[in-house]
């Protein structure tokens, strides 16, 4: 999993929200380790990964694609 691509594309779908923090709360998934993710300081973990694309209505495969073909979909 390329960590800059996951990054950009989870950046570019928080855009669409009303705020980070509503996201986590939503998801689970503390704001700090959510933060990372967004950096790409670190990658989500499978239950994380699903929790995140549930919450934005994504396969597991669309989030992970390079971010120009994720800017696509």
């Amino acid at each position: 999993m390329d960590k800059i691509d996951t990054s950009k594309n989870l950046q570019l779908f928080v855009a669409y929200s009303s705020s980070i923090t509503q996201v986590c709360r939503q998801i689970k998934i503390s704001r700090q380790q959510f933060t990372k993710y967004l950096s790409g300081k670190a990658s989500p973990r499978l239950q994380s990964l699903q929790r995140i694309c549930d919450y934005f209505g994504l396969e597991d495969w669309e989030l992970l694609l390079p971010h120009e073909d994720f800017r696509k979909l």
